[in-house]
């Protein structure tokens, strides 16, 4: 494990953000419509970009022993004193648990469940199709920087890539730039909260708590394992954070119907809750 307690510290950010997760669990779900849902809408929406992410996937990767970046930094190097792990390839086992498990799993609990216990199963389907589109295009996005930076692994600069995940994969040494990991543990993080807020769903906070500690625990365990720099974590976090957010919200905010509501009664508090007139 790292030195410094960052992957158990955003455990028990995720635990402690369980501890009150039953009483929104418990709270009965809202189900607001959503713009552009329809299904040639939707299906052109995750064509395109399973079409961008298989095109990438296909192109020619770069040279196995070239690296057009190659230098390191002063933080980058600092950083990876810090959470450099004794046992790398135990750490890059963790971080993949995180984006590849963890991250999947918290955003189909918040995004399926919830819409099936309100008795909608196409919100269900809805929320699948635009978080599954969000991750394709931040795969995508990666997959191209990658093949465009071609960046040294922080192993591979430091004439130690034996002891890592990567030993025995030359296609990967010069991969770095950045990390995948990240940004899918954090494209599906975001892209879970962002519709469970558009929807109204009582978990939404408890996503965002829970999806964040898995992202900072992926791009921790992403240095840790001695794969990615500091930089390429934080711009996988970025990336995949910005698409998570921003293809929902510009293409799938609430429709217009729900928008001009401006005040509605809140079921059982006989108070008045507040919509906002714009895509929230």
């Amino acid at each position: 494990m790292t030195r410094p307690a960052c992957l158990g510290r955003a455990f028990f950010v995720a635990i402690a953000a369980l501890g009150f997760a039953p009483k929104a669990l418990a709270e009965p779900p809202r189900a607001h419509e959503l713009e552009h849902v329809e299904p040639w809408f939707l299906g052109a929406e995750f064509g395109g970009s399973a079409l961008f992410l298989t095109l990438v996937a296909v192109a020619p990767g770069p040279p196995d022993s070239h690296c057009s970046w190659c230098a390191s930094d002063r933080f980058d190097e600092s950083v990876r004193r810090l959470l450099l792990a004794d046992n790398p390839r135990a750490a890059a086992g963790y971080s993949h648990a995180l984006s590849t498990a963890a991250a999947p799993a918290l955003a189909l609990g918040a995004l399926v469940p919830t819409a099936l216990s309100g008795g909608n199963a196409r919100h269900a389907v809805e929320n699948v199709v635009i978080a599954g589109d969000a991750v394709m295009l931040t795969l995508g996005l990666t997959q191209s920087a990658k093949r465009v930076f071609d960046r040294e692994r922080p192993a591979v600069h430091h004439g130690v890539v034996s002891r890592t995940e990567y030993a025995h994969s030359p296609a990967q040494w010069n991969q770095s730039f950045f990390s995948a990991d990240t940004s899918l543990a954090f494209a599906l993080a975001s892209s879970a909260t962002t519709l469970s807020y558009l929807r109204g769903y009582a978990v939404a906070p408890y996503v965002l708590a829970l999806g964040g500690a898995i992202g900072v625990g992926t791009a921790c365990g992403r240095i840790a394992a001695d794969v990615h720099w500091a930089t390429d974590v934080l711009m996988g976090a970025a990336v995949g954070t910005a698409v998570g957010v921003a293809l929902p919200f510009a293409l799938h905010g609430r429709s217009a119907a729900e928008r001009s509501v401006a005040l509605v009664p809140v079921a059982g508090r006989g108070e008045l809750g507040v919509l906002a007139s714009g895509r929230f």
